[in-house]
């Protein structure tokens, strides 16, 4: 079996984005697309961010649509290096947006109400001070929903009963509502935030994603370059551009294009040799067809085993009555003498706050 053909079938049962329907969706279409056949219709939403950088890629070479288009082979090539620009990238964007995944963070644990006034400003204070430090009083107006925090627990408290919750848009119609409830004023807020994170996260990851694209593509069409010198000089032998692509990549790159040209010139002269290249071209098709059959055969599985020496990954939050494992911000509630009965309020029932850990590896059999 090729090494495309392994890269390409671990995308799409292991890749790290969207999940496996769309991944083959994508690398079908890509490899449709590049064949000349079809064209890539997945939007950025369906595939992390990376559709734009995709179609950018397979249309920004004529050349390499030309190429693909005469040679299936070549075009399942090109799609594997795709595939593997897309995993190599998604890597890069783990490790280069902590500081997203942090916001996210306090944002999960900040989402649920508390239909308390003094325990929803105490929890404002703590969450104004982190804030301030990301984003201007402009762009999240956090004092603006503060006093209107402030004044629907003032009219909930005279009324003794929630208004009915309403849907707001906007921060006039949040004025307009003289006695709005306390927890839309506060999802209200959770919308707002949600909506800068978000933004804030597109923006960054279509950064890193293009400026990844743009050196993807460096490479790629220098390769492309060197695959049509290759088949110029050596098309009296062979027509196939996916195993000269592979050459282009390899040792073909450390010899002078005039050597290649004088080995074909050689080919040309002795008919036993030409007759010889052509036998082990075929010998090299029949077992790549062999390795192919015999993969198409094969079934996968995923055992998982537990790693009970160490406590495991951090893979995200949940809720729970693990105090060894709770945030920060649940033990704050302690420090006050009000707030200490809604931390063992929580606790009771199982409702903190608090990190979840994996503690398994995956073994494929």
């Amino acid at each position: 079996m090729t090494d495309s053909h392994i890269n390409i079938n671990a995308f799409e049962h292991f890749g790290s984005i969207g999940d496996a329907e769309m991944r083959r969706r994508l690398s079908q279409e890509l490899q449709a697309t590049l064949s000349g056949a079809g064209r890539l219709i997945l939007t950025d939403a369906d595939t992390e961010n990376f559709a734009t950088a995709l179609q950018n890629i397979v249309n920004g070479s004529a050349m390499l649509r030309e190429l693909c288009a005469a040679d299936v082979h070549l075009a399942h090539e090109i799609t594997a290096e795709i595939l593997d620009f897309i995993q190599k990238t998604k890597k890069t964007l783990v490790s280069e947006t902590t500081e997203i995944s942090e916001e996210q963070g306090l944002l999960d644990i900040y989402t649920p109400f508390e239909n308390s006034e003094q325990t929803s400003e105490y929890r404002w204070d703590l969450l104004t001070k982190q804030l301030n430090q990301i984003y201007t009083n402009n762009e999240l107006k956090l004092d603006f929903y503060k006093k209107e925090l402030k004044v629907a627990f003032k009219n909930q408290a005279l009324k003794k009963e929630t208004e009915t919750e309403n849907e707001v848009e906007t921060e006039s119609e949040v004025k307009t509502v003289a006695k709005t409830s306390p927890e839309s004023v506060w999802q209200h807020f959770i919308a707002h935030w949600q909506k800068l994170l978000f933004a804030k996260q597109t923006a960054q990851e279509l950064a890193i994603i293009d400026a990844a694209r743009k050196a993807f593509c460096d490479d790629l069409y220098k390769h492309i370059d060197e695959l049509k010198q290759l088949q110029e000089i050596l098309s009296p032998f062979t027509n196939e551009l996916g195993r000269l692509w592979d050459m282009s990549r390899g040792n073909w790159q450390r010899i002078n294009f005039d050597a290649i040209k004088k080995y074909a010139e050689l080919l040309k002269r002795d008919k036993t040799l030409a007759e010889l290249a052509e036998m082990l071209g075929k010998m090299r098709t029949a077992e790549q067809e062999y390795e192919e059959e015999l993969f198409s055969e094969t079934a996968l599985r995923t055992d998982w085993i537990p790693q009970t020496a160490y406590r495991g990954d951090i893979v995200g939050v949940h809720e729970s009555d693990d105090i060894s494992s709770m945030l920060p911000s649940e033990a704050a509630f302690l420090s006050d003498a009000v707030l200490e009965t809604v931390f063992y309020k929580k606790f009771a029932e199982k409702k903190l706050q608090t990190f979840e850990f994996q503690n398994k590896t995956a073994k494929y059999t």
